[in-house]
């Protein structure tokens, strides 16, 4: 016999034992166990790996897959009550040594009390309505700083600098000569030229108020009878010196920024939190703040605004937090750790593990018994701490699966899609 017609006949029996095993696989639709098609021998035996149920036997040997010896199935009842009913999964049904090499956990879903915690990072700014701005209102030349650096306290009414003032020092000899001529007319001169002398005098004495000139230095001016060189500058408010831009010798002008003063003694906390958390957090809630440094001394605020913007880039909105700083322990652009509770009330929770997301289902595996687990479709609704609040689908007390639950789905999927192959073909 030739080399190329034994090559011919070699050929011919791999094919055919190929077609045979093809058909012997159509025969696994004939005989179904656990609602998963297993084809069954002479004697109807069927037999799988304990690890890939899905492969199945009409006769005793090895998994392909994995090597392990299989075992014989037998036929349970009752499948249907726990049937699957979402689309492309499987329900599955496991002994308890299936079960311990799986290693499958559970846990009950249970009802009880939801608190949810926004944690966040929050940067120390001084606050906005406690910030002042003290500049000049005159033109002149800066003659004396009695604060000379930044960071220095200050009081309220506490002399900042002096100004050499040409307009202030005219206006001040315009007062004097107007309050001595009225002075002088008032018992001998006429009514029309002494009421003339006397508006003058007042015009002067309200530009001196208008510039800052206090009433005691205005009578001090009438009882020395000589002008002030220069105008001293104070502030407005109580706090600490943030800006000083003044300087001795400088040339001043109205509006020019000399010093900017704030007040500490209440800050704001701002604070950026992410948009799932934004149903979490309300105006007036009430916040602890913890400092790294003071881990021991937490302090408390309050949520003054939550901003109408969000942050593109971040995807985080901004929380501004009002916070009492007493000792002054909170300073501008430090750090403090947030935490804002917000009380949901009683809801059904499942823990998170137990929730897969399949991209169009969130599915949990319900723990039957008889090693029975069903594929159950959920609908979840907000994630709190290690816990997802249940809105539909399971029921307090059920057992989910909460470990393993990984190759439950895989081995469920692969199940599904042999057994709609297997009713493809039954069609």
């Amino acid at each position: 016999m030739s080399s190329q017609k034994r090559a011919r006949i070699i050929a011919g029996a791999i094919m055919a034992a190929v077609v045979l095993a093809a058909g012997g696989g159509l025969l696994i639709h004939q005989h179904r166990v656990g609602g998963f098609p297993f084809a069954g021998g002479p004697s109807g035996q069927v037999y799988n790996c304990p690890m890939h149920p899905y492969y199945t036997s009409d006769r005793p040997g090895e998994c392909p897959i994995c090597g392990m010896d299989l075992v014989p199935v037998e036929e349970k009842e009752g499948h249907g009550e726990h049937a699957s009913e979402v689309e492309g999964f499987a329900s599955l049904e496991l002994d308890p040594r299936q079960q311990q090499l799986i290693g499958i956990t559970t846990a009950p879903v249970e009802r009880k009390e939801v608190t949810r915690t926004v944690r966040a990072v929050g940067t120390v700014v001084p606050d906005e309505r406690r910030v002042y701005l003290v500049h000049s209102k005159v033109n002149g030349w800066i003659d004396r700083l009695y604060v000379d650096s930044t960071g220095q306290p200050v009081a309220a009414g506490q002399p900042l600098l002096s100004i050499y003032s040409p307009e202030v020092y005219a206006t001040q000899e315009e007062y004097l000569v107007a309050s001595e001529t009225a002075r002088e007319l008032g018992t001998s001169g006429s009514e029309e030229v002494t009421w003339g002398a006397e508006a003058l005098r007042e015009a002067a004495e309200r530009r001196l108020e208008y510039w800052d000139v206090r009433p005691g230095e205005v009578e001090r001016l009438v009882d020395s009878g000589r002008p002030l060189k220069a105008l001293t500058v104070r502030s407005p408010y109580g706090g600490y010196v943030l800006n000083k831009h003044a300087q001795i010798g400088m040339y001043v002008q109205p509006g020019m920024p000399l010093y900017t003063v704030a007040d500490l003694s209440r800050v704001w906390l701002e604070a950026d939190i992410y948009e799932y958390e934004i149903p979490f957090v309300k105006v007036g809630q009430r916040v602890e703040i913890t400092l790294p440094y003071y881990p021991a001394e937490p302090l408390e605020g309050t949520v003054k605004f939550i901003y109408p913007f969000l942050n593109a880039r971040s995807r985080t909105v901004r929380l501004r937090l009002d916070v009492a700083n007493p000792g002054l322990k909170l300073k501008p652009d430090m750090f403090a750790d947030i935490s804002i509770e917000q009380e949901l009330g009683e809801h059904l929770v499942v823990p998170a593990e137990a929730v897969l997301d399949s991209g169009e289902h969130k599915i949990v595996f319900v723990a039957h018994e008889g090693g029975h687990f069903e594929v159950r479709d959920v609908t979840v609704a907000a994630k709190v701490d290690d816990y997802y609040i249940v809105a539909a689908g399971l029921e307090e007390g059920e057992e989910v699966v909460t470990s393993g639950n990984f190759l439950l789905d895989s081995e469920s999927r692969i199940k599904g899609a042999l057994a709609g192959m297997a009713g493809e073909h039954q069609h």
